[in-house]
Parts: structure tokens; sequence; C-alpha cells
């Protein structure tokens, strides 16, 4: 099913040092939204998935609601949130429309799992995405270990890269950690516990080993030009111009798989070959832990 992200806001409640996009007063207004709800409308009819994203969406909280009070029943939406600015209210509108909230935790916010326990019994919608750092990898398991206490069954595997190195000592310690995750994952499994992973489900194996370092979908930025993939958040916003394949009002759509091979290519010229080298071999050590999950 194909994904939408609508990028609302480059503000966001919080300052992650890892985290490669930037921050600004920047958001996206309702009519550009709508303007861009038509278009998907209008040109497919197949239902879509519209991903709410930031900086931190839900401090644009009042363009989501008239988004999809506006768009209703006609796409499945998704938001990523850090979830501090999650209220009880929010969370019963986004539950009317089953809407699936990826939550980010990292390991040093010290979580207090507020958030987790406001999903009470309708943990289905809720995708707990677990940030991962070098510096922090040691305590993958333990942490996985608690979500799963406190009744999680979503999750995805983000460990941060770009803006860090990752070593051959810290994947593999990311091996070990995902062994013992393996290990619990299938004694859950084997007692009736239906643990999902994002990433590691058997049709999206091949485009886990052989996808470029962007891989397509459409991305809308806050002021309506649709760009090829939303790896453009990588680079500086004068280097996105080359791959804008839409602006309003949405004529011409042009859209060509040269355009992901050359910005996997500004990706690895922007940030260096280091860190793409790291990031290979984390795609590697993640292949090897989908191998564990399908043993």
């Amino acid at each position: 099913m194909e994904v939408t992200s609508l990028m609302l806001t480059y503000r966001c409640n919080k300052s992650c040092v890892y985290c490669p996009i930037e921050k600004k007063d920047e958001d996206m207004n309702f009519d550009v939204a709508k303007k861009i709800i038509d278009f998907l409308n209008n040109n497919s009819s197949e239902k879509k998935i519209i991903k709410f994203f930031g900086g931190e969406p839900l401090l644009r909280y009042d363009l989501i609601k008239k988004c999809i009070e506006y768009a209703g029943h006609d796409f499945f939406y998704q938001i990523v949130t850090n979830g501090k600015l999650l209220t009880k209210k929010m969370l019963n509108f986004f539950l009317d429309y089953e809407i699936d909230l990826a939550v980010s935790f990292d390991f040093e916010s010290k979580n207090d799992f507020e958030t987790i326990n406001m999903f009470g019994n309708d943990k289905f919608f809720l995708t707990v995405n677990l940030l991962i750092r070098p510096l922090d990898v040691h305590g993958l398991y333990d942490n996985f270990k608690k979500f799963i206490n406190y009744g999680v069954e979503r999750f995805n595997f983000l460990p941060a890269n770009y803006t860090v190195l990752w070593r051959e000592k810290d994947l593999q310690i990311f091996k070990n950690q995902f062994f013992k995750i393996s290990k619990l994952y299938w004694r859950k499994k084997s007692k009736g516990h239906n643990i999902f992973f994002k990433g590691f489900e058997e049709y999206e194996e091949e485009r886990i080993k052989n996808s470029p370092l962007a891989s397509h979908n459409l991305f809308f930025d806050t002021d309506g030009c649709a760009y090829a993939s939303d790896a453009v958040l990588l680079l500086e916003k004068k280097q996105r111009s080359k791959y804008k394949i839409l602006k309003p009002p949405y004529h011409n759509f042009v859209f060509s798989n040269n355009c992901i091979h050359d910005l996997s290519l500004d990706l690895k010229r922007h940030w260096g070959e280091k860190v793409i080298q790291s990031n290979e071999m984390l795609k590697q050590y993640l292949d090897d832990a989908n191998k564990l999950i399908k043993i």
C-alpha cells in the first residue's frame, strides 16, 4: 500500500542530537493540505496511507484533525510522534479513525510509560519506535522487555544513522542484543502473543536487502511541493530542488527511477563515505537480525 508523507511542521518540542532534520519555524497550512488530499483522491483508485510527519506533528494537532475530518475514511492514517504532547482527548479522536500511532522512544528520556498506559486496551494501534544509538545499544534487550511487559506488541527498530558512526564492536553488541530479543520473541509467540516487527515481514525482505539509501515514497513539504522520497529531508533545502517532482497546482507529474539513484548518490556525498559504510554494515546486521526472527 502506498504511503504519502505530509511534513506538517519543522518545529519540535525536543532537540535530539541524533535527529538529522533541520528545526525551524515553518508549518504547512490547511489550504495546502487540502489540495494535497484532493490530488491524492483524484489520482489513485487505491486506498492510500497518509503519514503525518515532522518535526513533531502533534504541535499541529489542529491541522491533523482538520485533514482527517476533511478526508474522512478514504485514507488510512499514520502519525510519527515522540508522544510527549499526546493527550487522552487526542488519542480518543485518533482511535475513532483507527489511526496507527508510531511513538518514538530513546533510552535517555527515562520514559515513565505514561504514554503507553494511556492506550489502555487499544495498544493494537500503537507502534513503538525504538531509537537505538551506539552508546546505548547495550540496553536494547532490557528496554524491549520493558515494553513487552507493558503489553506492547508492535515494534519498529530504528538505529540512529547518518548522524552517528557505527563501529564494528557496536554492531556486534547490536547483534548479541537482538539474539536475546529473538529468543524472547519466540517464547512469547509460543504462548500466543502476536508480536509484530515492522520491516521484518516476509514481503519486505527483498526491499530491505536491495533498497538504495533512498527509496520511493511521495513526500509533501510544508509548502506543498512534492518530492520522490522523504530522504530529501537528509539534504539541505537548496540541494532538494532537483528532486522536486510536483508543485501546486499539481500538474505535470514527473517521476523517474533515476531520481532515487541520484538522490542516493547525493546522500553519500553529503554525509561522507565513513558514515555510509557504517550504515551499509548496519543494514547487514539488520538483515542478520531478520533471519533470527524467521528461523
